[in-house]
């Protein structure tokens, strides 16, 4: 019996992906890649679950309490990014970008990648076949910008040894792997000093947060084990504001449900989210005798559609 355990530290290679190119051939989704694959890392310091899904159907017969056995009948996974740190917007893009943008987008599926020391020797798990399914930035007062996010995997493979990762997971290449990202991280300060535009107005605020939730429809055909392709069907995006209150304007517009067009600098000349009909779906203000803090509106808002650049 060993008595010898694993922990963070024995992570080698922080989680990384590349873009598997389904976006222009679908046949590419989720298989070993032809060509040698370029990975990028998944952000600053992430933090991440990764659940195999496999899916089975009891089998009962006459005469047993029990039942018999469990068939596998399917297997997928769920990686689930708790927090990153963001350094670039490749992975926001990916998130949150329309279908029908361009690679990059949720038009591509990814394969990502981890590799970590269990018990001395140094192994891989490769994620094939990645579509987002959800995610959140937040962008807080002071502190980091952090991602989070959800990815269905169709076609997740077992764990394996790095050393014959090249031939098992990359058809005999060798992959270029990210190096490990030193910085500078994404923080409040990147949008600059009024980084909100709502209605052509300009705002400071105390925090932004974005959300979307994504449904696919799937090629699970009869016979096949895996999905074997996704394609984006609908989305829901909302999201809050805190902004310092210096107008009637808002109040108005969450009144009416006026549609209007705003935009949150991430990082200037880098990275803004543009947001199309945003509609703000309250607005309470709080007033209270024994503080000195600012006035500020809590607006909770959801929009049509949105790009980051």
């Amino acid at each position: 019996m060993s008595f010898l355990i694993s922990n963070q530290r024995d992570i080698t290679k922080q989680l990384q992906y590349f873009f598997e190119d389904s976006r222009t051939t679908p046949a590419n989704w989720g298989i070993v890649p032809a060509a040698t694959p370029t990975f990028i890392q998944a952000g600053y310091n992430p933090t991440f679950t990764y659940t195999d899904q496999p899916e089975g159907v009891d089998i009962r017969i006459l005469g047993n309490e029990g039942k018999e056995t469990r068939v596998k009948v399917g297997m997928s996974g769920l990686l689930d990014i708790k927090s990153t740190q963001i350094v670039d917007s490749n992975l926001v893009k990916w998130f949150f970008n329309a279908a029908g943008g361009g690679a990059g987008t949720i038009d591509d599926s990814a394969t990502f990648i981890f590799t970590h020391n269990v018990l001395g020797t140094d192994t891989i798990r490769v994620m094939r076949g990645g579509t987002p399914l959800n995610a959140t930035l937040e962008i807080p007062n002071r502190g980091v910008i952090q991602l989070s996010g959800q990815v269905f995997i169709t076609t997740p493979q077992d764990e394996s040894a790095f050393s014959t990762a090249n031939a098992d997971h990359f058809s005999g290449n060798t992959p270029t792997y990210a190096p490990a990202l030193a910085g500078p991280v994404w923080t409040h300060l990147s949008g600059g000093t009024q980084p909100l535009t709502l209605g052509g107005n300009n705002y400071r605020d105390r925090g932004f947060r974005l959300n979307i939730t994504r449904a696919h429809s799937q090629l699970d055909s009869s016979g096949d084990t895996n999905v074997k392709f996704a394609k984006a069907a609908t989305k829901t995006i909302t999201g809050s504001i805190t902004a310092f209150r210096i107008d009637s304007l808002n109040q108005t517009k969450a009144s009416a449900l006026t549609e209007f067009a705003s935009s949150r600098v991430i990082r200037t000349a880098v990275s803004t989210i543009t947001m199309t009909n945003m509609q703000f779906t309250d607005h309470p203000t709080d007033y209270e005798a024994d503080s000195s803090d600012p006035l500020m509106e809590e607006l909770s808002f959801n929009c049509t559609e949105l790009s980051i650049s």
